[in-house]
């Protein structure tokens, strides 16, 4: 996970998530863990965390309004958002469903 320092940094041409989290949250180091083990078996997604107390313009222009939230963006179009604390489950699967989606406005079906 790349954790962001400077907004620059964020390739939206690829396929991301950008994670809005707050440091003062209890579960972030679980939500970290699922991330991590995501990532280690699928590289199709790069995600990008977000401090929403340090980068507060993109957390308004984005409408984030609880945390933790995920945001997927494919070449620099927001594709769908999840809201909330997650199981690893429920996390992987709309990881999956997400690159679904973006295979499939890619061939053309949507």
């Amino acid at each position: 996970m790349n954790y962001v320092l400077d907004l620059k940094d964020i390739d939206y041409t690829k396929n991301i998530c950008l994670y809005f989290y707050a440091n003062w949250l209890p579960y972030n180091k679980n939500i970290n863990k699922i991330i991590t083990s995501f990532e280690l078996k699928n590289k199709n997604i790069i995600f990008y965390a977000i401090d929403v107390d340090t980068f507060k313009t993109i957390t308004k222009s984005l409408e984030i309004k609880s945390v933790p939230t995920f945001v997927f963006f494919s070449k620099n179009k927001e594709i769908d958002r999840f809201v909330g604390n997650t199981l690893s489950k429920g996390f992987n699967s709309f990881c999956i469903n997400f690159l679904k989606k973006v295979e499939e406005e890619k061939n053309g079906k949507k």
